[in-house]
């Protein structure tokens, strides 16, 4: 782990109080991978190398439905294809970006992002209209686990919106980095609290910059979520992340997506729409409605790795709910739930 990230959270785990009473030895806290480290071996690299090992993770191409595809999908596409061609070129000038693996990892990549946008296009037109808004009307677009922040492509160059990526792993966390700073140039600024907290900046004014519209890409580390405004998002996405959570995490995402999401707000999903063994048993789609005030817009009718890699589906906020994690972790788990030690050793949760 890097050491910024690492004090960080340290600090945050103390500060607001994840490793004292039940919420340490009951609940748990939400910034832990269930699985351990998220890198399958052994080995650390860093810097570019895990750059490379993300943009091959990305190997099985799925062509877009053409009944989800717009009228300027070409173009779009080409956008976005463009972008992820650029960043690669700027960190491996050494490689061809035109050879057959490289250019399928690109195009995957591209891919997946369009069809996102192209859910969002056709299911949430009225956030697609306000991309060439004022500014103080344009989209703001909150991604939870945001991976390599690929989806901060469609934000920035298709919806011309602010991004802000919620990340808790050091991985991510730092591949994002380097993906960001390359994104991000001739659209405004990037946003790297972690940098600004090493730095000795305040709480107060770490919390100023979160509510900051002074950047177009802010990267914040999840622990930092619960400082994101009360209804100041009109996106969030939750990209091939949820069912990878523990239990305290994707209560602590819904909670506060509930909480940041304006009323008639959009929350995008994709992943395989199932719940893995051993991580949680929230089932986020249905909390989501029954729970939380949102309707079901679309749920894209597809076959997971076989149509299309990871199922999409869109949920809009009808009405607010007032909630926090403590209370939405009793009502969905049970006031004496163990869930502290990871999914397979849960206790006593509610029937």
């Amino acid at each position: 782990m890097s050491w910024d990230l690492e004090a960080s959270l340290k600090r945050a785990l103390v500060r607001q109080g994840w490793v004292f009473g039940d919420r340490y030895f009951r609940i748990g806290n939400p910034f832990t991978w269930v699985d351990g480290p998220l890198q399958l071996s052994s080995f650390d690299f860093r810097g570019v190398v895990d750059l490379a090992q993300w943009y091959s993770g990305y190997y099985e191409k799925y062509l877009t439905p053409e009944s989800l595809k717009n009228s300027s999908y070409e173009k779009d596409y080409a956008i976005l294809e463009g972008k992820y061609k650029e960043i690669y070129n700027s960190y491996f000038p050494f490689f061809d970006s035109s050879d057959p693996q490289v250019d399928l990892n690109i195009s995957c990549h591209a891919l997946a992002r369009i069809q996102d946008y192209c859910m969002l296009s056709k299911y949430a037109p009225d956030l697609v209209e306000r991309k060439d808004a004022v500014p103080c009307q344009k989209i703001r677009h909150l991604d939870f686990g945001a991976g390599l922040g690929g989806n901060a492509t469609y934000s920035l160059f298709l919806l011309d919106g602010f991004y802000t990526a919620i990340e808790a792993h050091p991985w991510s966390y730092n591949i994002q980095r380097m993906f960001f700073r390359q994104l991000v140039q001739g659209k405004g600024r990037y946003l790297d609290l972690l940098a600004a907290e090493s730095l000795e900046l305040p709480i107060d004014e770490l919390r100023k910059l979160i509510s900051s519209e002074d950047f177009a890409i802010k990267q914040i580390p999840s622990w930092y979520f619960i400082d994101v405004p009360t209804a100041s998002q009109d996106l969030v996405t939750a990209t091939t992340v949820l069912n990878e959570l523990n239990t305290a995490a994707i209560i602590y995402m819904l909670s506060e997506s509930c909480r940041v999401l304006k009323e008639g707000g959009y929350l995008y999903i994709r992943d395989s729409a199932k719940l893995k063994p051993g991580r949680h048993n929230v089932n986020y789609d249905q909390v989501l409605v029954e729970q939380l005030g949102f309707e079901l817009v679309h749920w894209l009718d597809v076959r997971n790795r076989i149509d299309m890699f990871a199922i999409p589906r869109l949920y809009r906020k009808k009405r607010n709910v007032t909630t926090n994690f403590d209370s939405l972790f009793t009502l969905l788990v049970g006031r004496e739930a163990v869930t502290s030690h990871g999914g397979e050793y849960s206790q006593n949760l509610k029937p």
